[in-house]
């Protein structure tokens, strides 16, 4: 893999990215505290938000949220990105504050 870390000022666009590159953007020390936070609001399942029934489970304790995870993840993203001097561009679609979210799910059948 090649490691390119100095290089992110050359990105403004996911289009930019370089198969086979690594890009460090840096590290964060999630918290219970912090996951159980984000879980009452956002992901309520038991193995985000309560402890006594995660550690009963697969995991033996709570765990993140993948949307959580993902949340860090961003943010470690634009935290490098703008360190780099990069205006990382948004793509054709955002929402923005006045926009209403909808959500669906479709079943093609079952296993």
């Amino acid at each position: 893999m090649n490691r390119v870390g100095s290089e992110l000022s050359d990105l403004s666009f996911a289009d930019d990215l370089v198969v086979g590159s690594e890009y460090e953007l840096g590290d964060y020390l999630v918290t219970a505290k912090e996951i159980t936070g984000f879980a009452a609001q956002w992901d309520p399942l038991h193995i985000h938000a309560d402890e006594a029934l995660a550690i009963a489970g697969r995991f033996g304790s709570i765990i993140s949220s993948g949307v959580h995870t993902f949340a860090v993840f961003q943010r470690l993203a634009v935290t490098a990105f703008s360190r780099s001097g990069t205006a990382w561009q948004a793509g054709p679609y955002a929402t923005c504050s006045s926009s209403r979210l909808f959500a669906r799910i479709h079943s093609f059948g079952v296993r």
